[in-house]
């Protein structure tokens, strides 16, 4: 206690981690190694691998579930919006304006579906795990066939409606994490130049990298011969009878319980 009053709650595993390093110099600085290897050394492990969270998890769902939420939410808060009809434009537009309003989409005096219900409820969960144990209990945000924007900026204002981006002050609590899996998607999608040299630190390792790759393949191995035609020939067919057995098993299995695509 501090004074009259309890102290306030670590907002983070960052701050205890903090202080319990500030114990740690002082107690070496003063001869007492012993207990810096005991206890407190167990401790400090238990809270860097652990936080106060225990294990962290990601949220993940499929991108025709959030088109499905975020359009019921647009008709019932206006009906005739017609959200699920309009074109990817269209979309960004209106969502992008949503998403910049301060005012919630989602009423508590109105009635929603289940499904909605259930994604809206897990989010507010989220956000309460956030203030009970800290971001890092739920960070990523993971959305499965994705395949444009307007997938990202449904979750984006979904998040909104629990708290979780609050467009006024730039925050966002979770990392939105769009997954292509679609075989379009992979083929039309691979790498984005930024991921990998957004900041110096960040482009200063990958530039190493690939230096180091390109040394060793030009130097410290032999000269490859050209490959064969007819061996990316058999590698093309063996893929494509990959492929087959793929979708044979995902898509027209019974029981797969997997969306078409």
């Amino acid at each position: 206690r501090r004074g009259d009053g309890p102290l306030a709650p670590y907002p983070d595993i960052a701050a205890l981690s903090a202080d319990l390093r500030v114990v740690h110099d002082s107690l070496a600085t003063n001869g007492s190694l012993p207990l810096v290897r005991g206890r407190l050394r167990l401790l400090r492990r238990a809270v860097d691998v652990f936080g106060f969270h225990l294990a962290a998890i990601d949220l993940r769902q499929n991108a025709d579930v959030h088109e499905r939420v975020v359009g019921e939410l647009f008709e019932v808060a206006g009906p005739g919006t017609g959200y699920l009809a309009h074109d990817e434009a269209a979309r960004i537009a209106l969502l992008a304006a949503e998403i910049a309003a301060p005012r919630p989409l989602m009423s508590p005096f109105l009635a929603y579906s289940a499904e909605t219900s259930a994604e809206l409820a897990i989010l507010r969960e989220t956000a309460e795990a956030h203030r009970r144990y800290g971001r890092s209990a739920v960070a990523n945000y993971v959305i499965s066939k994705a395949d444009g924007v307007s997938d990202v900026l449904e979750v984006a204002l979904l998040l909104k409606e629990a708290g979780l981006l609050r467009p006024q002050d730039a925050t966002l609590d979770l990392n939105i994490v769009p997954l292509f899996e679609t075989i379009a998607d992979l083929r039309s999608c691979g790498e984005v130049i930024a991921a990998k040299y957004s900041n110096p630190e960040v482009g200063r390792w990958n530039l190493e990298t690939l230096a180091a790759a390109t040394l060793e393949a030009t130097l410290l191995q032999q000269r490859q011969p050209p490959t064969r035609p007819d061996f990316l020939a058999a590698m093309e067919t063996l893929s494509g009878h990959a492929y087959a057995a793929y979708r044979d098993l995902v898509y027209d299995t019974p029981g797969s319980n997997c969306c078409s695509g």
